[in-house]
């Protein structure tokens, strides 16, 4: 018989993964202000285009932008490891928040997350989480914020219209 209720999934594994739903949400936020920044474009008006874009999407622009500018403005480097640093965070976030978690059979601050194929309807990888790996994660977001603001100011993002500097200056 189908389960009739959710399972319970242990506190600190629940709200290090609500906290890393969190920050992942204002680095998305941020990466729309580099990409404003990096197309001389309003933020705000480029917000409209972007909140109905897959992150994924807004990060491969990204890319592709650098790489125009790259060639001659070689320290565009550091901002294309920053936006890199963003993807594995994302892709990260994914699966954890996108998985199907079960405790059944695992050690105390340890699940088992199932990554589905939707389309096949059909698991095609089972991960093993722990809270140690869920605050590893934390930590990337914590450290990805954090040379954002050195870039930014550096490079002058995030900035309001009409503005040359960043909002860290």
């Amino acid at each position: 018989m189908p389960a009739t209720k959710f399972s319970a999934i242990e506190a600190d594994l629940t709200s290090r993964l609500g906290q890393i739903a969190i920050n992942t949400a204002v680095i998305e936020e941020w990466l729309g202000h580099i990409l404003a920044t990096l197309i001389d474009a309003d933020p705000g008006g480029l917000h409209v285009v972007t909140n109905d874009l897959s992150i994924g999407t807004i990060i491969q622009s990204i890319k592709t932008v650098i790489s125009i500018f790259e060639p001659t403005r070689p320290d565009l480097s550091e901002l294309r490891e920053l936006i890199e640093d963003a993807d594995e965070i994302r892709i990260e976030r994914n699966e954890f928040v996108h998985g199907l978690w079960d405790q059944t059979n695992c050690a105390p601050g340890s699940a088992l997350v199932q990554l589905t194929n939707w389309k096949k309807a059909e698991v095609t990888r089972e991960r093993l989480v722990t809270t140690a790996e869920l605050q590893e994660l934390l930590v990337d977001c914590d450290d990805w914020l954090e040379r954002f603001v050195i870039l930014g100011r550096k490079f002058g993002f995030p900035r309001r219209k009409g503005q040359a500097k960043s909002i860290f200056a």
